[in-house]
């Protein structure tokens, strides 16, 4: 992945202490079709699958290659605010990622929320849709980004808990996104959220 779509991803960490949001704007872009069988990701080779587990949490995740590069941000208080696990995409077209944010308060619109995550990194909401992990809110969406002269698309996952944030995330650069669907649906359908949390 280029340099300035790591700028975009480092925008995601501030974006992802989300809290209570309630207005959503309407996706002016159409999201990329679901992949119509695993034989859609034919310019990508399928890579090994890493299982990540964040141990403050509990989300555990496979992620496409491995393994994963594991680092910690601390937030204002010198606490661990979010812990972070990423893994390369074959090819070097982009990177998947679990992100764990300790929340300041609930999350009560996750649609929303992704809404606030696309205006974080400068991007266009392409689909965003209601999901449930585990008996927790969540949404799943498609956000076109642009940081510079890079242009990409996120993939994401996102699932509230009452105390934690927990994101999987494909980024790629544009012209990437059919091969790198299929491994960010295989990842997201493996998220899983510990009842403790």
């Amino acid at each position: 992945m280029s340099g300035g779509l790591r700028i975009a991803v480092a925008a995601l960490i501030g974006s992802a202490t989300v809290v209570g949001v309630s207005a959503c704007a309407k996706p002016s872009e159409q999201p990329l079709p679901a992949p119509s069988s695993p034989s859609a990701a034919t310019s990508m080779a399928v890579p090994d699958i890493d299982t990540v587990t964040d141990p403050d949490s509990g989300a555990n995740v496979r992620l496409a290659s491995g393994p994963a590069l594991a680092s910690v941000i601390d937030g204002p208080d010198g606490k661990p605010m979010v812990h972070k696990y990423v893994v390369q995409l074959p090819a070097g077209v982009g990177e998947q990622r679990l992100n764990v944010t300790q929340l300041i308060m609930p999350v009560t619109d996750a649609v929303a929320a992704t809404e606030v995550l696309a205006r974080g990194v400068n991007g266009t909401v392409l689909s965003n849709q209601p999901v449930t992990v585990d008996g927790n809110p969540g949404a799943d969406f498609q956000i076109r980004f642009t940081s510079g002269s890079h242009t990409g698309v996120m993939f994401g996952r996102a699932v509230y808990t009452h105390t934690y944030s927990v994101q999987v995330l494909t980024l790629v650069e544009t012209g990437n996104e059919m091969s790198a669907l299929p491994l960010h649906t295989q990842a997201a359908s493996t998220l899983r959220v510990s009842a403790h949390t």
